[in-house]
C-alpha cells in the first residue's frame, strides 16, 4: 500500500513544510497549553474550595491530616494492586482504610455543607486535587513543557508524512 510520491516544485514544498512543520504544530501546542491550564484553573474553582474557607482552624487541620493520610494510603493501595506479590488481604485493608478516611472527611465537610455526599475519589479527581495545590509558576512551566512536547511530536510526525508523500522536482540526480 505504498503511495507514489507527489512531485511538487521547490516553492510549493517550502510552503507545505512551513505550514505543516511550524504553523500547525504551533497551533496544536497552544491548544494543549490552553487545555492544560484550563483543567488546572477549573480544579482551582471547585465548590469545596469555597467551603474550605468557611471551615474553622481545628477542622481545617484535621481535614488536611485526613487528606494527607488519604493520599499516602491511596498510593500504597495502588502499589499493592500493581504488585503481583501483594496479598489480597493487604489490598482489602487499604481499601477499607480509604473508605474510612473518605467517611471522616465527609463528616467534617457535612458540618459546613449539609448537601455534601461522600464518594470515593477517582484517580483523575485525586490527580486534579494534587494539581490544584501546585503553585502558579510551576503549573505554567508544566504547561509550557507540555506545549513544547506536543509541538515536537506533531512536527516530527508532519515531517515523516511530508517525506512519504512529497518530493521536490529538483531532488532528482542526473546520471553521468
Amino acid at each position: 500500500m505504498d503511495r507514489k510520491k507527489k512531485r511538487v516544485s521547490d516553492a510549493q514544498l517550502s510552503t507545505i513544510m512551513k505550514t505543516w512543520l511550524l504553523v500547525i504544530p504551533a497551533l496544536i501546542a497552544i491548544m494543549g497549553i490552553v487545555t492544560f491550564t484550563g483543567v488546572w484553573l477549573s480544579s482551582q474553582s471547585k465548590s469545596s474550595v469555597s467551603i474550605y474557607g468557611q471551615i474553622n482552624s481545628i477542622d481545617r487541620s484535621l481535614l488536611n491530616d485526613i487528606r494527607g493520610s488519604f493520599r499516602n494510603t491511596y498510593l500504597q493501595f495502588l502499589q499493592a494492586k500493581v504488585d503481583p506479590g501483594a496479598d489480597a488481604e493487604r489490598v482489602e485493608q487499604l481499601s477499607k482504610r480509604l473508605d474510612e478516611l473518605a467517611l471522616q472527611e465527609g463528616e467534617i465537610i457535612r458540618k459546613y455543607d449539609p448537601s455534601y455526599v461522600t464518594s470515593r475519589s477517582s484517580t483523575l479527581e485525586t490527580l486534579l486535587e494534587i494539581l490544584a495545590d501546585v503553585p502558579y509558576p510551576i503549573v505554567f512551566t508544566i504547561s509550557l513543557v507540555v506545549g513544547i512536547f506536543i509541538f515536537v511530536i506533531i512536527r516530527y510526525t508532519a515531517l515523516f508524512i511530508i517525506s512519504r508523500r512529497y518530493t521536490s522536482s529538483s531532488d532528482y540526480v542526473k546520471e553521468v
